[in-house]
Parts: structure tokens; sequence; C-alpha cells
């Protein structure tokens, strides 16, 4: 990997049937949580994880200025080559 990552990956929430009842008997048809994984060069993978997608992406863009901060030039975000 020449280049750190910054990721935001969405997954859902419901496991399994007992869950799924839980959720049914709440009202709420779908439940879904975002987690944004950063990736650097010879270091381990950090994952946050979030309630909503704008809450992902402030925690995203938080994560662009530490790597900013950090003397990166380069980043791919969401599968995109970005350039401070």
């Amino acid at each position: 990997m020449m280049y750190p990552r910054i990721e935001i990956v969405s997954r859902h929430v419901c496991h399994g049937r007992q869950a799924e009842r839980n959720y049914m008997r709440m009202g709420i048809a779908y439940a879904e949580s975002f987690y944004v994984q950063t990736m650097r060069p010879n270091r381990p993978m950090m994952e946050k994880t979030c309630q909503s997608r704008s809450q992902a992406t402030l925690v995203a863009q938080q994560e662009l200025k530490k790597l900013k901060n950090e003397g990166y030039n380069n980043v791919v975000y969401d599968g995109r080559l970005m350039k401070f």
C-alpha cells in the first residue's frame, strides 16, 4: 500500500432471528450502522463506528485532517486518490 486509505463502510445491524423480531416489534424495518476504516502503511487498521452517514462523513473528514498533519500528500478516500 503506497497511500493511506479512508473508507466508509455500511453494515446491517440486525443479526439473527431474535434481533429481527426485536426490531420489528419496535417498528424498525431497517437498521444500518456505518464504519470509518483508516489504513496507514505499516500500521494496523483503525475502525470507528457511527450511527448515521453524515456522522461517518464528519469522522472521515477529521481523519483526513489528521493525515494531512502527519505529512501525507496523497490519500485514497472512498476509492479516489486525493491530493492535499
